[in-house]
């Protein structure tokens, strides 16, 4: 699963969240938006580098773990603001008093929010542990007791052991694939290669490998 696919699912189930019923009701526009991996805590620090962890990117393909979305957004309300009447040249009206006399109004004000989701990825479920409205200053220790939460429980333990058992499989296999085309790249410069494995052939009779051999060969025809 994609970062931006894992992101979907947690916006998602965050419309159902208790959080969600203080989300403005004008229309509004993202701002910003950025997602870690969150590994630890260090309270030494009090900014967003409290929660340690790596920046990634959203076309990244997700291993288990924690990850915070941090989002800012604005948009403009409409908010009721006493006005001040003025006459028509342009004086401040006044009562019989002397007061002056205002009159409210409906004045646009522009806004900006900014939200955190923490989610949990099994290695092939997404799940929202944790939706805050964030504070301007001091806003990572609001996630402070969540992510200590998490860093305890580890939810969902057992279908993590069960991806990176996969992972594991899969890379050793990888890593002996590579293993075999190097020796395979080796062998054809000694033009020797009946030892090796059909799929190894297969693999070295690609255009780019041929063609990487036909050039060397057209070269020392023409010396």
């Amino acid at each position: 699963m994609k970062l931006s696919e894992a992101i979907e699912i947690a916006e998602s189930q965050a419309t159902t969240h208790p959080a969600a019923k203080w989300a403005p009701k004008e229309r509004t526009t993202k701002l910003k938006e950025w997602t870690k991996t969150i590994t630890a805590l260090d309270k030494s620090l009090s900014t967003g580098y409290s929660l340690v962890g790596e920046f990634c990117d959203k076309k990244k393909e997700l291993e288990p773990g924690l990850f915070l979305v941090f989002t800012i957004f604005s948009g403009q309300r409409a908010i009721p603001k006493q006005i001040h009447q003025r006459g028509s040249d342009g004086t401040f009206l006044t009562d019989e008093k002397g007061q002056l006399i205002t009159k409210e109004e409906m004045r646009p004000e522009y806004f900006e929010e900014r939200i955190a989701l923490l989610f949990d990825f099994d290695g092939s479920q997404v799940k929202l542990e944790h939706f805050t409205w964030l504070r301007r200053t001091r806003w990572a220790q609001q996630l402070w007791f969540p992510v200590e939460n998490w860093l305890e429980i580890q939810p969902n333990i057992e279908a993590k052991i069960e991806f990176w058992q996969k992972e594991v499989l899969l890379r050793t296999d990888s890593l002996r694939q590579a293993q075999q085309r190097l020796e395979a790249l080796k062998r054809q410069i000694a033009t020797d290669t009946e030892e090796l494995d059909p799929a190894t052939k297969e693999w070295l009779q690609t255009a780019v490998v041929l063609g990487s051999k036909k050039a060397t060969g057209q070269r020392s025809l023409e010396q």
